[in-house]
Order: C-alpha cells, then sequence, then structure tokens
C-alpha cells in the first residue's frame, strides 16, 4: 500500500460488489483503492479509464495518455505533455496547486 499514497487513496476492502475473474466465478471479497478526493470530471462527467475493464460505463472510456492530456489542457495548456507530467512529479507545490484546481469539480460518489 505504500505506492499508492494515504493522501490521496484508502484501501477498503468489499464484498458487495458485483464482480467475476476471467473464467467467470463470483469474487466475493476484493480490496480498492477509493480516491480520497472523488474521480477526475470531464465537462461535468466521469472520466473512465480503457485500460480498467468495466460494462455500462456513463461516459466513454479514454486512454490514460488522453486522460492526462485532457488535465494538461486544463491546467497548464501552454506545457508539452511530458513537461506537464516531470513538473508535477517535480515540484509539490506545482503538484499541491493543480490537484487542489483538479479536485473543484470532482465527482464524488457513494463509496467516497
Amino acid at each position: 500500500h505504500q505506492t499508492e499514497g494515504a493522501t490521496n487513496y484508502r484501501f477498503v476492502l468489499r464484498d458487495d460488489l458485483v464482480l467475476h475473474d476471467e473464467a467467470g466465478a463470483r469474487i466475493a471479497r476484493a480490496g480498492l483503492y477509493v480516491g480520497r478526493h472523488g474521480a477526475i470530471a470531464d465537462g461535468g462527467r466521469p472520466m473512465p479509464l480503457a485500460e480498467v475493464f468495466a460494462e455500462g460505463r456513463v461516459a466513454p472510456a479514454v486512454s490514460q495518455v488522453v486522460a492526462q492530456e485532457r488535465a494538461r489542457d486544463r491546467l497548464a495548456p501552454e506545457a508539452g505533455l511530458d513537461s506537464f507530467i516531470l513538473q508535477n512529479i517535480d515540484c509539490s507545490v506545482t503538484r499541491a496547486e493543480r490537484g487542489r484546481r483538479l479536485r473543484r469539480d470532482a465527482l464524488t460518489s457513494r463509496h467516497d
């Protein structure tokens, strides 16, 4: 759990999910990381990641690269994508301010 950071995520065990493994067997209990600040919104709707399989999404899934590009477009449109990401890694002040700006319109769920 060390790499997920307690500031942004909490780890919970859930047994009320409808979840199946690749062979179709039901998974009775699963651990998951729940964001403490809600989901990133794109035009007031959730921005699901294509790398995570799900059914019944209310918005089209995007790749992680597209999600990063959309965040960059909102927060630092003048920056190249690599520069934007490195700025977030290298500068705690920039990272905190951008995080605050994203949280302003984050979507919360019943699991928050």
